[in-house]
């Protein structure tokens, strides 16, 4: 296993940087535009200068197909560089979760010898509670690598829901210009983790995307919660000079403070990411509101003067 892939951090920029180079490809990335003097088909023309494929592909197959593959159904509307970032997302977080669970289980094996120890070999009080705070603190570690496991798969199960919005999207079954209430979308986003306000106005590959972030941060701000309690509970029995805890404390309490300023500032960390992402949220969806119909407020028209010899573009502003 490569060392950047073990370091697990990484596969999480690498996803956010795939899924947002995913997010922002257009439906045609590269497009020319013909006109023809004689015939001209005005709303394909609008469709084509909007950056919108004109061409409806079954929501049905696209949403069907990324659920069995992620990235076949992006790959079935012809958008070829979000299947290839959406498949290689999944394949290098199902990678990292993978290794992540082997070094879980790694951590279960270590625990067996103690707890066989303590339970088979008569042993006198202070060896007793020695062998137990080894026991306690081997636990905790499995502990912290079973979270960073449930991270994994937190991760690649939000970017496989994001990868079935995108393929939704990129179907263009679902795009419309209908002006949406931006007051409304702001309040359908203040919903945590469901994108309420990018569903209402028909941004799937946004509500995906925001999904996906915001209920991952939020995940590893509460685990990483749950352990730094952990670790505080056992730091406060060394400070309690009636248990036979105490004893042991110089030997092990920078272990476990360790563990507990780690925890505290990972959880503070994805907190606030969690946090900026989701007013990020909201005032996206307020101002995608806002522009969703500037498509036909604002429009690009030809102006074919065949008896003059001449061609060019109308701008028309609807207020």
């Amino acid at each position: 296993m490569p060392y950047f892939l073990k370091t697990f951090k990484w596969c999480y920029l690498l996803n956010l940087v795939l899924a947002g180079l995913a997010l922002g490809s257009n439906s045609d990335s590269t497009m020319t535009l013909s006109v023809n003097k004689t015939s001209l088909e005005s709303s394909q023309t609008q469709n084509l200068l909007s950056g919108r494929n004109n061409h409806l592909y079954n929501p049905y197959i696209c949403g069907g197909l990324s659920a069995i593959i992620p990235g076949s159904g992006q790959l079935y509307s012809k958008n070829a560089f979000p299947a290839l970032s959406f498949f290689g997302a999944e394949v290098i977080m199902g990678i990292a979760t993978y290794d992540r669970y082997i070094k879980y289980s790694m951590s279960l094996n270590r625990i067996t010898p103690l707890q066989d120890s303590i339970a088979s070999t008569t042993l006198d009080l202070n060896s007793f509670t020695e062998l137990r705070m080894k026991l306690d603190y081997a636990n905790f570690e499995a502990e912290n690598d079973r979270v960073g496991f449930l991270h994994g798969l937190t991760w690649a199960g939000g970017c496989y829901y994001f990868n079935i919005l995108n393929a939704l999207d990129h179907s263009g079954y679902f795009y419309s210009t209908t002006p949406r209430d931006p007051a409304t979308a702001g309040w359908l986003a203040t919903v945590p983790f469901a994108s309420l306000g990018q569903l209402y106005n028909g941004s799937l590959k946004k509500a995906g995307f925001l999904s996906m972030v915001q209920v991952s941060l939020g995940v590893m701000a509460v685990n990483y919660q749950i352990l730094m309690h952990a670790s505080e509970q056992r730091l406060a029995t060394f400070a309690d000079t009636t248990t036979l805890e105490h004893a042991f404390s110089q030997k092990y309490y920078t272990q476990w403070d360790n563990q507990r300023r780690q925890s505290f500032q990972k959880r503070n960390t994805f907190l606030w990411y969690s946090v900026l992402f989701y007013f990020y949220g909201i005032f996206d969806a307020i101002v995608d509101a806002h522009l969703h119909d500037i498509n036909e407020k604002i429009k690009l028209e030809p102006d074919l003067s065949v008896s003059e010899g001449r061609a060019g573009l109308n701008l028309l502003v609807h207020y």
